[in-house]
C-alpha cells in the first residue's frame, strides 16, 4: 500500500477574484479529485493555499494541479460594474433575474445602495462587452465599478420640464376632450418613458417591481379615463427617481471623494526616458517619477528624493509625513513639495487605495441581521398587497358596493404603495452612510452587522504594545549612583548604546542626545545577543544590558543598567508610553458602561503598570496567542466582545471576537484581511468615534424600519378604508418616505 503525502499549493496562480469566489474554488477542487493519484482535496479555511493528499509522485501531481489552478483562473472571469438607472431596489432584482437568464453568466449580484454588480462568466461565452449590452437592453448602464457615479443627466431633467409643461398645457389650454388627452398622454410618456420601458418588460418576466406595478397602475388609471391622474404619477415618479438618485449619490460622496482621489496616469523612468502610463499598465518593480503637489500613483518605496507626504484621502490624517530614501508610501497620498522617484511595491489593483476602496464597497453590500428580516418581510408584503388590491376591485366591484371605476381606482392606488422601496432601503443607506462617515477619520468597516454588534458589545479588551502604547520604548528616567558624575555616564551610555541597532539600545541613545551627552571615546565593542554591550574606557571595562550582564543587585522590569568593573554607576528605567488620546478613550468606554480588560504578553510589572495609566482595573499578563483567543471567546459568550489589536500579532484573538478592530493598519495586508473594522491611521480618539458612530447607526436603524412600517400601513388602511383618493398621494406618499428615509441616514455621515 502506497504511503500518502501531504502536498500544499499556493493560489499564486489565481487571481485573488478568483481565490475569492466559490464557484471557481468548487470547480479547482471537483477538477483536482480526478487527477491520478489525489486521494483528498481540501482548502484552508484563510484561502490562502489548498492541500492535497497524494499517492504516486509528488512533483507530477503538483504541475498538473497548477496547471488545472491556472486553466479555471483563465477560463472563468470575474468582473465588477457600477451600475446607472435604478430607482429602487426591485431594479437590482430585475438586473438579476435578466443577466440570469445568458448564457455564459454564472452568477450575478447587484447591490442597490451601492450601484455595484458583480459577474461570473465564463469567458469562452461571453465578455464585459456583452454583459454592458445585456445590462443596456434591461434599461440601465454599467461601467467600470472605480467610475464614480455620474450626475443626473441634462435629457433626463429636460424630459421633466417637457413633462411639466404638456401637463401645465393640457390644465390650462381651452380646447376639445382628445387635444387635451393627447397632452396628457404625451406628458406622461415623456417624463416616465423610463419607467414605462422597464416596466412592460418587468411585467412580460413576471417580475413584480415597483416600475412594473407604477405601469400597470398608470395604464390602469389611463384605462378607467383618469388622464390627469395618470399623467401627473408619471411625472411625479420621475421627479422622484431624479431626487432619490441625488440622494443616493450622497450617501456614497466620500467613495466618490476617494474615488476622485485616484491616480489615473504615472511617470514611468524607462531607461532614463519619462513615459506616461495609466496605472493599472505599471508593474511591480518598475520606477515611477512623482513631481511636487501630484499624488503617489501606486505603493511603493522610496528610492531618491525626499518630501512629506499628505495621507489624508486615505487615512483621515492631517498632519503630513516625512517621506526619504527607504521610506514606503502609498497610492493616494499629496506629495507635498520634493520630487520623488519609487519603486512600485505592487499593482494597483492591489494597492492599499484600491483595497481601501473595495472594502468600503463590499462593507455597504454586506447585508445586517435587519435587512434579512426586512427581505423576508418584503417577499410577503409586495405580493399581499396586490393581492388585496385586486380582492378588493372584484368583491367591491361584483356586490355593487363602489361603481366599477371607484372599485379599479382604489385597486390601482393600493398598487402604487404595493412595493416597500422605503422599507427596503431603510437600513442599507444606512450602512452606505455609517461607512462613508467612518472612512472620513480614517476607519474601514465590513458592514452594518459590526456597527450592530460594536453597539451592542458589553467587553472590550485591549492589547498592549502598539495599540493603547507606543511600540516603541522610551527612557521614562534615570538613576544614578551616589558620586557618579551625570555627564560622564550619559556620555559612556550614549558611546555603547550608539554602537548597537537594540532598541533598548537606541531608546537610551535618544534619551543621552536629549540630555546633551556627547559620545565617550570607547574601545573593543562587544555585543552579546539579548544581553547587552561592553567595551573598555580607560582601562576600564564598561557594560550596558541586563542585571545579569552588569552585575547589578535589583532587577527592574524594563531597566538597562550601566556599569563600570561590575559596580552599577546608572541604571535607566523603560516603558511604553501611552498614545495621545488614550486616557480620553478609556475613560469614555467606562461611562459607557463597558467592561475593559488589558492583555498583554509582556510581564506582570509592566502590563500593570500601564493599566493604572490608563485606568483600566481588569488585566492579563505573560500570555500566549492562544490564551489570548481563549479570553476573547469567553467574553463573546458573555455579553459580546471587541477585541483591539494590531491586526497581526492577535489574529487568533481577533477571529474569536464578535468585532475585531485592527489598528494603524494603513500598508498592512493582513490586517485588513483580519478585521471587521481597521482604522488605517492608528488615532486612538477614533474608537470613541466608532462607538459613536454604532449607537447613531442602530437609533437610525430602527427610526428608518419603524417609520417605513408605520408609513405604509397608514397608506393600505387609508387606501381599503375610504373613498377614491388621488393617484398623487400615493406616489407623493411612497417616493416621500423613501426620501426621507434617506436624508435621515445621511445624517450618519457627519
Amino acid at each position: 500500500m502506497s504511503r500518502t503525502e501531504t502536498l500544499s499549493l499556493d493560489f499564486d496562480l489565481m487571481p485573488p477574484e478568483a481565490v475569492d469566489c466559490m464557484g471557481c474554488l468548487d470547480r479547482v477542487q471537483e477538477r483536482l479529485r480526478l487527477l491520478q493519484g489525489v486521494s483528498e482535496v481540501s482548502v484552508d479555511s484563510d484561502r490562502r493555499r489548498i492541500r492535497l493528499g497524494v499517492e504516486g509522485d509528488v512533483g507530477q501531481v503538483a504541475e498538473r494541479a497548477r496547471r488545472v489552478m491556472s486553466d479555471v483562473a483563465s477560463g472563468f472571469g470575474h468582473e465588477a460594474f457600477r451600475i446607472g438607472g435604478m430607482d429602487c431596489p426591485g431594479c437590482a432584482k430585475e438586473i438579476e433575474s435578466g443577466l440570469g437568464k445568458v448564457s455564459g453568466i454564472l452568477s450575478c449580484s447587484v447591490d442597490f445602495p451601492t450601484a455595484r454588480m458583480r459577474v461570473e462568466f465564463d469567458k469562452s461565452v461571453v465578455d464585459t462587452s456583452n454583459i454592458k449590452r445585456e445590462v443596456r437592453q434591461l434599461g440601465f448602464t454599467a461601467n467600470s465599478v472605480f467610475s464614480a457615479d455620474a450626475e443626473t443627466p441634462v435629457w433626463e431633467i429636460a424630459t421633466l420640464v417637457i413633462g411639466a409643461a404638456l401637463f401645465a398645457s393640457a390644465v390650462a389650454v381651452p380646447g376639445p376632450e382628445w387635444v387635451k388627452v393627447s397632452l396628457y398622454c404625451a406628458s406622461g410618456l415623456v417624463s416616465g418613458w423610463r419607467m414605462l420601458y422597464t416596466g412592460i418588460l418587468s411585467i412580460f418576466k413576471l417580475n413584480f417591481t415597483m416600475n412594473a406595478l407604477m405601469t400597470v397602475a398608470i395604464i390602469g388609471a389611463a384605462a378607467i379615463r383618469e388622464w390627469p391622474e395618470a399623467a401627473l404619477v408619471a411625472w411625479l415618479f420621475a421627479l422622484g427617481n431624479v431626487l432619490q438618485s441625488r440622494a443616493n449619490r450622497r450617501t456614497r460622496s466620500a467613495l466618490k471623494e476617494l474615488m476622485d482621489a485616484a491616480p489615473q496616469v504615472a511617470r514611468v523612468r524607462v531607461n532614463g526616458v519619462t513615459e506616461v502610463r495609466a496605472v493599472s499598465e505599471i508593474a511591480p518593480g518598475e520606477i515611477v517619477e512623482v513631481l511636487p503637489f501630484e499624488q503617489i500613483p501606486l505603493d511603493g518605496e522610496v528610492i531618491e528624493g525626499s518630501s512629506t507626504i499628505n495621507n489624508a484621502s486615505l487615512t483621515g490624517e492631517s498632519e503630513p509625513q516625512f517621506a526619504g530614501t527607504g521610506s514606503k508610501v502609498l497610492a493616494g497620498g499629496m506629495n507635498e513639495n520634493g520630487l520623488l522617484h519609487i519603486r512600485v511595491d505592487r499593482k494597483f489593483s492591489d494597492t492599499t487605495f484600491a483595497r481601501t476602496l473595495d472594502l468600503i464597497e463590499r462593507g455597504q453590500s454586506s447585508r445586517s441581521p435587519q435587512q434579512a428580516m426586512i427581505d423576508r418581510f418584503s417577499a410577503v408584503y409586495t405580493p399581499t398587497v396586490i393581492t388585496i388590491a385586486f380582492a378588493f376591485a372584484l368583491i367591491t366591484g361584483l356586490s355593487g358596493y363602489r361603481p366599477w371605476n371607484e372599485a379599479l381606482h382604489q385597486a390601482f392606488w393600493l398598487l402604487m404603495v404595493a412595493c416597500p422601496c422605503a422599507l427596503i432601503l431603510s437600513t442599507p443607506v444606512a450602512v452606505v452612510s455609517a461607512i462613508g462617515g467612518a472612512s472620513k477619520f480614517g476607519a474601514l468597516i465590513r458592514g452594518g452587522a459590526y456597527l450592530e454588534a460594536l453597539s451592542r458589545a458589553k467587553n472590550w479588551i485591549f492589547d498592549k504594545t502598539g495599540t493603547l502604547t507606543h511600540a516603541r520604548l522610551e527612557v521614562e528616567g534615570a538613576a544614578l549612583a551616589d558620586g557618579v558624575d551625570e555627564k560622564e555616564a550619559l556620555n559612556l551610555a550614549f558611546a555603547l548604546a550608539s554602537s548597537s541597532g537594540h532598541p533598548i539600545s537606541r531608546a537610551i541613545a535618544r534619551f543621552c542626545e536629549s540630555k546633551g551627552a556627547s559620545r565617550a571615546a570607547i574601545d573593543n565593542v562587544t555585543e552579546q545577543a539579548a544581553q547587552g554591550i561592553s567595551a573598555d574606557f580607560n582601562g576600564k571595562q564598561i557594560r550596558l544590558g541586563s542585571a545579569a550582564f552588569t552585575g547589578a543587585e535589583t532587577v527592574e522590569a524594563k531597566a538597562a543598567h550601566l556599569s563600570a568593573d561590575g559596580m552599577t554607576i546608572a541604571t535607566f528605567f523603560l516603558s511604553e508610553k501611552p498614545k495621545v488620546g488614550s486616557r480620553e478613550a478609556i475613560a469614555y468606554l467606562e461611562s459607557e458602561g463597558i467592561d475593559l480588560t488589558l492583555l498583554s504578553g509582556d510581564s506582570s510589572a509592566t502590563v500593570a503598570s500601564t493599566a493604572d495609566q490608563l485606568g483600566i482595573r481588569e488585566r492579563h499578563s505573560d500570555l500566549l496567542p492562544d490564551e489570548k483567543a481563549e479570553i476573547a471567546e469567553r467574553l463573546s459568550n458573555a455579553g459580546g466582545v471587541v477585541m483591539v489589536g494590531d491586526g497581526i500579532n492577535d489574529v487568533a484573538a481577533l477571529q474569536r471576537s464578535n468585532v475585531a478592530v485592527a489598528m494603524g493598519a494603513a500598508g498592512s495586508e493582513p490586517a485588513i484581511e483580519a478585521a471587521d473594522i481597521v482604522v488605517l491611521n492608528d488615532d486612538i480618539a477614533s474608537l470613541r468615534k466608532l462607538h459613536n458612530l454604532s449607537k447613531r447607526y442602530r437609533s437610525v436603524v430602527s427610526q428608518n424600519i419603524t417609520f417605513s412600517l408605520l408609513t405604509k400601513a397608514g397608506l393600505v388602511i387609508i387606501g381599503v378604508a375610504t373613498g377614491p383618493l388621488p393617484f398623487w398621494i400615493a406616489v407623493a406618499g411612497d417616493m416621500g418616505v423613501s426620501l426621507l428615509v434617506t436624508a435621515n441616514a445621511m445624517r450618519l455621515r457627519r
